[in-house]
C-alpha cells in the first residue's frame, strides 16, 4: 500500500468523524463519564521466517471500584512479506458487563460477542521516529438477551466495523542498554453495513504513553488513555456519549 493511499484512508476517516460530530451537535446529548483501567497482555510466537501466532488478553476495569467493564481474548495468525508490512487474520471473544450510568449491557447482565477480523500493518521510519499504520476490518456477532428471561440469549446481531490506528514512538534515553521511549496513538472506529443505523461513528481511542524495552523479548508500556464512544440505543431521544479515561498498561511478549 502506497503512502498516498494510506493518507487517503486516514483523511476519509477524519472526514467521517467530523461529519458525525457536526450532525451530533443537532441532537440532544447525554455525556456519561467513567474512570477506567485497562490491562493488556500481547504475545507473538514465531513459527517461521515470515509467520507467527498472535494471542492477547485484555482486562478492562471501571474505576474507582475496579468493577468489570470488558474481557477480551484474541488469537490470530501473522504473515510478514517483508520487514515493514504484515497481514493478520484472527478471532476474538468479548464479554461486556453493565457499567456507567447508561449501561450498554441490559438487564444488569453481561453479553457476549464473537468477532472475526482481517488486518494490515505498515511501518515507517522518519529519522528516529517510528510510525505504524494499522487497518482492520471486523465482522461482529453480538448476543442479545431475552427480555422475559435475561439469562438466555434471544438472538445474535451482525455488525461490520472498520478501524484505522496510527501509532508513533520516539526513543527518549537508554539505561543499561535498554531504551525508554515516548509516543502515542489514535484510532477511529467506523461502522458500516446493515444493522448500523445512524451510528456510523462507533468510537475513538487515543493514548499518550511511555514504554521500556525490558529485554529483546519483553516490552512494557503505560499511559493515559481516552475513549469516546457512541452508544447505539437512545435514552429519552438523546444520544449517549461515553467519555472514558484513565490508565492503560500493556505487556508485549515475543519469541
Amino acid at each position: 500500500m502506497t503512502a498516498k493511499s494510506r493518507f487517503t484512508f486516514a483523511g476519509f476517516a477524519l472526514i467521517i468523524l467530523t461529519l458525525h460530530f457536526r450532525s451530533e451537535a443537532q441532537e440532544n446529548r447525554i455525556t456519561d463519564r467513567n474512570g477506567i483501567a485497562w490491562g493488556n497482555i500481547f504475545a507473538t510466537i514465531g513459527t517461521g521466517t515470515k509467520t507467527s501466532v498472535h494471542s492477547e488478553i485484555q482486562f478492562r476495569r471501571l474505576l474507582p471500584g475496579v468493577a468489570p467493564m470488558q474481557l477480551l481474548i484474541r488469537v490470530g495468525l501473522n504473515y510478514k512479506p517483508d520487514a515493514n508490512h504484515m497481514i493478520h487474520v484472527g478471532y476474538g471473544f468479548i464479554e461486556t458487563y453493565p457499567y456507567g450510568d447508561y449501561p450498554i449491557a441490559a438487564y444488569d447482565m453481561s453479553f457476549p460477542e464473537h468477532r472475526t477480523y482481517e488486518q494490515f500493518n505498515s511501518n515507517q521510519k522518519l529519522g528516529k521516529l517510528s510510525m505504524q499504520h494499522r487497518f482492520r476490518l471486523e465482522q461482529r456477532w453480538l448476543g442479545k438477551r431475552n427480555a422475559m428471561a435475561p439469562h438466555q440469549l434471544e438472538k445474535w446481531t451482525y455488525l461490520n466495523r472498520a478501524r484505522y490506528q496510527i501509532k508513533v514512538e520516539h526513543p527518549l534515553f537508554t539505561l543499561n542498554r535498554r531504551t525508554f521511549y515516548g509516543g502515542g496513538f489514535n484510532e477511529v472506529f467506523i461502522g458500516f453495513g446493515r444493522n448500523i443505523g445512524a451510528n456510523i461513528f462507533d468510537q475513538n481511542r487515543s493514548c499518550l504513553l511511555a514504554g521500556y524495552n525490558l529485554n529483546r523479548n519483553l516490552t512494557l508500556e503505560a499511559g493515559y488513555f481516552l475513549q469516546i464512544l457512541t452508544q447505539g440505543a437512545r435514552v429519552n431521544n438523546s444520544i449517549v456519549i461515553q467519555k472514558n479515561s484513565g490508565l492503560q498498561v500493556s505487556l508485549f511478549l515475543k519469541s
